[in-house]
């Protein structure tokens, strides 16, 4: 279990930010965006605030595969050497049976998605997740 809350959210920036961290963030995020899209969106757009908030958590599940503990920190994994985290994160949300709908935002959150239509719940964890990835690369110094 601490291991777990030890979890990095990434390996590509130096950062101290938990992968427990970064899932509260993207969470807050949208859930934020998901209330003003509801509130102030036009033409029949709406989106399911609950999936919103499945599809922040559970966003980043598959870093649970794809990291591991090594002797100098945190590395891939034999299977993040394979399969990144948006993969592995479908196949264990479609593994225990949540809404396909909450698995794809799962799989196109990253670029992975990139090539894929996302819903209006999937562009908004897609947007909170890297805004909170690129507010902490501090390009703009």
């Amino acid at each position: 279990f601490e291991d777990a809350l030890a979890l990095p959210f990434t390996l590509e920036i130096e950062t101290k930010v938990s992968l427990v961290e970064h899932t509260r963030g993207v969470t807050l995020l949208s859930d934020a965006m998901a209330g003003v899209i509801n509130q102030l969106a036009q033409d029949g757009l709406t989106v399911n605030h609950q999936y919103v908030i499945a599809g922040a958590l559970l966003h980043d599940v598959g870093k649970l595969l794809e990291y591991a503990k090594g002797e100098g920190g945190y590395e891939k994994s034999r299977i993040g050497r394979y399969l990144r985290h948006p993969i592995t994160g479908v196949w264990l949300a479609m593994t225990v049976g949540l809404p396909v709908k909450v698995a794809h935002m799962v799989g196109s959150h990253s670029f992975e998605g990139d090539r894929t239509p996302r819903s209006p719940e999937a562009i908004i964890i897609h947007q909170a997740d890297f805004t909170w990835f690129n507010a902490l690369k501090r390009e703009f110094k």
